[in-house]
């Protein structure tokens, strides 16, 4: 139970009275331990740290600091527990939570005052590299749009095309890229974009366009995901969200998608205490074959 000011500032005066720890414990519904702390806190520090009863913060040093800000200076938009791993991995222990608080003060992450609140979601993952593609057109400028092809299994960027247009012969040409370099997929996942899927009328599918038979003349299963539900292709919204914040960064997109595939560690490739990988680390150790090598 976490007691509020009010019952903490009774129990002080109940302590003074010498009232017994464990009484005041069953009254409620807490340890004789916390009982304990806020009458030391009281003690210890006076009325000004009255209601403060968990751990005090400790002092960070400037080389700590050194070392969180050059890993996220060669790391952009890596975050606490990315770092934490990375850390872990060189056996140096540094908690993620003093490290968000470094790149809070250094304004390197933004701070989120709902996170606790968020949902927890279920993962759910292909076990295999190249049984399931991801794929969508972003805008990432008026002159530069995006198609994005991410394999499922390992969030490994398979296949990505900047053109002018959002068209159907844009979508192959992208695809058949990634399938020279990367074989060919058992599965696609789309929207219902015209890019991808003739949706006819009146909720009745139109005859196929140029994409649909393209895979069918591959033997590639088209997956479409529901209307109006971005969910469906959840982890594409959220590389498309991720290199778009990473490209200042960079000079180029293949920069960009270099860094993503080989350097850029994936916090949800992460198992236990496995170490956190790349990308191209998980779609190789998954089946894949890698067409260009890290460097």
């Amino acid at each position: 139970m976490k007691l509020n000011n009010k019952k903490i500032k009774y129990i002080i005066k109940q302590k003074e009275k010498g009232e017994s720890s464990k009484k005041l414990a069953i009254i409620y519904g807490v340890t004789v331990r916390y009982i304990n702390k806020i009458y030391f806190n009281y003690l210890e520090y006076g009325k000004e740290e009255l209601y403060k009863t968990g751990r005090k913060k400790k002092n960070i040093d400037s080389n700590t600091e050194e070392l969180i800000i050059n890993i996220r200076d060669n790391y952009p938009l890596s975050g606490p527990l990315p770092i934490e791993k990375y850390l872990k991995d060189k056996g140096i222990q540094i908690s993620h939570n003093i490290i968000y608080r470094i790149l809070l003060k250094y304004n390197m992450v933004n701070e989120d005052i709902n996170k606790k609140n968020q949902r927890k979601y279920l993962k759910y993952e292909r076990e295999h590299s190249n049984s399931l593609w991801h794929m969508d057109w972003t805008k990432y400028s008026d002159s530069e749009k995006l198609i994005i092809i991410e394999d499922d299994a390992s969030r490994f960027i398979v296949g990505m095309g900047i053109y002018s247009e959002e068209t159907i012969d844009n979508t192959i040409e992208t695809l058949e890229i990634a399938i020279d370099l990367y074989g060919k997929p058992e599965e696609i996942l789309t929207d219902h974009g015209t890019q991808f899927f003739s949706n006819g009328k009146n909720g009745i599918p139109g005859d196929k366009n140029k994409f649909q038979e393209y895979l069918d003349n591959n033997n590639i299963k088209h997956i479409v995901g529901r209307i109006d539900h971005p969910q469906t292709n959840g982890k594409l919204e959220r590389l498309n969200y991720t290199i778009k914040r990473l490209r200042p960064y960079f000079s180029t997109w293949d920069e960009v998608v270099y860094y993503y595939n080989y350097k850029r560690r994936h916090m949800s490739l992460s198992i236990d205490d496995r170490p956190v990988v790349t990308p191209a680390m998980a779609y190789e150790e998954k089946g894949g074959k890698l067409n260009v090598k890290e460097q």
